[in-house]
């Protein structure tokens, strides 16, 4: 029993010896510029959002983190106020890219709100305003459509719908990110 014991004792040691050679992780400063795009707290206490990680080839870039499934946040489709129908989640895209959807009114300023397309590494690829198809000024759900045009020789990235926030006060920020692949 005792030369058990001892040899689970040993191979414990031996894996958490193991197990402590990790990548040193990587700092803001690492993945400059910032995506520009605010991160949430999701239901389940995990942060979504930008946030900047070692990559497989060792180099540091922006990874934007969703909410896990049955999660949503203040910043996600959650909410309610906005339903993006095309292009969907993890969707291969190219350009011109059609974005399409429905959002309340309260989701646009003068009929429009900004759309953002980032590559892996949080670069700006394109950005365009989402406009209404039709009067805005209400608290249901108005259509909209976006067009982007742009190149990448990345194969990830992420779409961005923002809420337009005329105030700039931060509690006013809205979000939703789509992550997309190019091909």
């Amino acid at each position: 029993m005792k030369k058990t014991i001892l040899f689970l004792s040993a191979v414990l040691l031996i894996m958490s010896a193991c197990s402590s050679t990790s990548v040193a992780p990587c700092t803001k400063e690492e993945c400059v510029p910032a995506m520009g795009i605010p991160n949430w707290r999701c239901d389940d206490g995990t942060i979504g959002g930008p946030s900047c990680e070692r990559q497989q080839d060792g180099t540091c870039g922006w990874v934007v983190r969703q909410c896990s499934s049955g999660s949503s946040s203040s910043s996600d489709t959650g909410s309610g106020d906005i339903v993006v129908v095309s292009p969907q989640e993890n969707a291969v895209v190219k350009s011109p890219l059609t974005i399409s959807g429905k959002a309340r009114g309260t989701w646009y300023f003068e009929a429009s709100f900004p759309v953002v397309l980032l590559d892996d590494q949080g670069n700006q690829l394109a950005t365009t305003p989402a406009r209404a198809q039709g009067d805005w000024m209400t608290e249901n759900y108005v259509p909209f459509t976006a067009t982007l045009t742009f190149a990448t020789a990345r194969k990830h990235g992420t779409l961005v719908l923002k809420k337009d926030n005329p105030s700039g006060l931060p509690g006013n920020d809205r979000s939703v990110s789509i992550s997309v692949q190019f091909p």
